[in-house]
């Protein structure tokens, strides 16, 4: 589903009358994701992930314009996962370029859905972190940054923990 929609919405030719662009993408959306024949292959949720993607692609890498197209979704969960896929293929497609001229934690710390951003983004993080002889405790100080409930996935149990300023609950 990643790169499905990315590539049925963006390769139609441009005299087209199924051609996407950033100004034509933001009335099809709801109408895609409700779909009959998506919704019973895939969850509205999906959708609206594999739409972030095409909002990346379409807007040229720019984060701004396709994050505000995935505020055009008729709730907060469904403009979550679109971010969720907008900052996947940033992160697949430009982070690197960014990592020795932006912050560490580019561009969550730019945007709203700084969580859908670090779901991609703490690998690179973490990596870039200890690569420069960074400790444990600077990066518990670097990822302060984001703040409220974080679930995590215990890899040791399986199971989410939600973690909240320090506490596991």
């Amino acid at each position: 589903m990643h790169g499905l929609l990315m590539v049925a919405l963006t390769t139609t030719g441009e005299d087209s009358s199924y051609h996407l662009n950033m100004t034509t993408i933001g009335p099809v959306i709801k109408d895609l994701c409700q779909n009959p024949v998506m919704i019973a292959s895939y969850s509205p949720g999906d959708c609206a992930h594999g739409i972030g993607h095409t909002l990346m692609d379409l807007s040229g890498f720019e984060i701004h314009p396709a994050i505000n197209i995935c505020r055009t979704h008729e709730s907060q969960a469904l403009e979550y996962y679109c971010a969720t896929g907008v900052y996947m293929e940033y992160m697949a497609g430009r982070d690197h370029q960014d990592a020795s001229t932006k912050s560490i934690l580019y561009p969550c710390d730019h945007y709203i859905y700084p969580a859908a951003c670090a779901r991609y983004k703490i690998v690179h993080v973490i990596r870039r972190h200890y690569d420069a002889g960074g400790t444990m405790n600077e990066l518990r100080t670097l990822c302060a940054f984001f703040t409220g409930a974080v679930r995590l996935l215990s890899r040791t149990r399986q199971r989410p923990y939600v973690i909240h300023r320090g506490r596991k609950d």
